[in-house]
């Protein structure tokens, strides 16, 4: 099963509007990356046993111990116990999980674009310059909210079958560098390396069905598009876009539980522009970056969250970043 967004809801920065074919490229490629990811999904789950398939293991495994002399007595003595570790882990997250009381608010109030102080993400010297960030979630159970310190995220996806569920939350935001404020290069070269801000844990429990392979995983996935554009079209700038994938959950014991405690700094990929290679000089050049939480559940009652019993959400934030020269 698949529950992944495409990049909808999210604030604009007045001072900067994205014109109207730059918002159309990257919604473009925000559709292209999504349906690139569900054929993967397709793939995943082919090569995966299914609930039905994992139920039938099960009665295998019971016949092949009953042949081996084991008696049913004691095979549903292992249910009973895989069961009670189940009903104690599901009570745990009921009690403590995301949204419990006495969760703080982590980034503050909930921010009012009407007074946002817009004059602190004016254009600066030869830095990117923010324009726009879109989230999702929604659809993996993910509360995203803006706050005066960034994203927090809360909530998170949690299964009741053996199937394999593939989820999906994370941001995107683009960005401007006008060519009046790219830095002067003797080398030739440049070099864009941003990254974000990051506070915060991700916690992962795999279910504890007996005779199946359960298992909570996530994946960080980092990417940064650079483009110019021209007439109307669009060009790559060339090397102009990197991805990398990062895994920070990998919870595959029987009943137990994982933390991730994300570093603050959390670099995308750096990206090196040749002055020679670059399409168009007097144009501005478009960065896009997006962050993507992929989190894969399997096995009833295993789950993902990020803020649980009283802890903080995860925050990020995405700094504006120079374009160095001389590199």
């Amino acid at each position: 099963m698949d529950s992944h967004d495409v990049p909808s809801v999210g604030i604009t920065n007045p001072n900067h509007p994205v014109p109207d074919h730059v918002q159309a490229f990257f919604r473009q490629l925000d559709i292209s990356e999504r349906e690139q990811q569900a054929q993967q999904f397709d793939a995943s789950r082919m090569l995966d046993p299914t609930d039905e398939d994992q139920q039938d293991l099960i009665q295998i495994w019971e016949t092949a111990a009953e042949e081996m002399g084991v008696s049913s007595k004691t095979i549903q003595r292992f249910h009973d116990l895989h069961g009670r570790r189940r009903a104690r882990a599901d009570q745990w997250y009921v009690s403590h999980g995301p949204g419990t009381g006495g969760r703080p608010t982590s980034g503050g109030l909930l921010v009012d674009p009407l007074k946002v102080d817009w004059s602190a993400l004016l254009p600066q010297d030869n830095k990117f310059w923010w324009a726009e960030t879109k989230w999702y979630g929604a659809a993996a159970g993910v509360s995203i909210n803006l706050t005066d310190r960034g994203l927090t995220f809360s909530g998170g996806p949690r299964v009741s079958n053996g199937d394999v569920w593939n989820f999906g939350c994370g941001f995107t935001a683009i960005f401007e560098l006008q060519p009046e404020r790219r830095p002067a290069t003797t080398t030739g070269r440049w070099q864009s390396a941003p990254f974000a801000d990051a506070r915060g844990v991700v916690r992962g429990h795999a279910g504890n069905q007996f005779g199946v392979d359960e298992f909570a995983k996530c994946w960080r996935h980092t990417d940064q598009t650079l483009v110019q554009f021209i007439f109307g079209g669009e060009k790559l700038i060339p090397r102009g876009h990197a991805h990398e994938v990062a895994e920070i959950l990998n919870v595959e014991a029987t009943s137990n539980t994982i933390d991730d405690h994300l570093i603050p700094y959390q670099p995308f990929p750096g990206l090196t522009i040749r002055e020679e290679e670059l399409p168009y000089p007097d144009q501005s050049i478009w960065a896009r970056l997006k962050l993507d939480f992929h989190m894969q559940l399997k096995g009833a009652g295993s789950w993902i969250v990020f803020d649980w019993d009283g802890q903080p959400p995860l925050l990020m934030y995405t700094p504006q970043w120079p374009l160095v020269g001389d590199v």
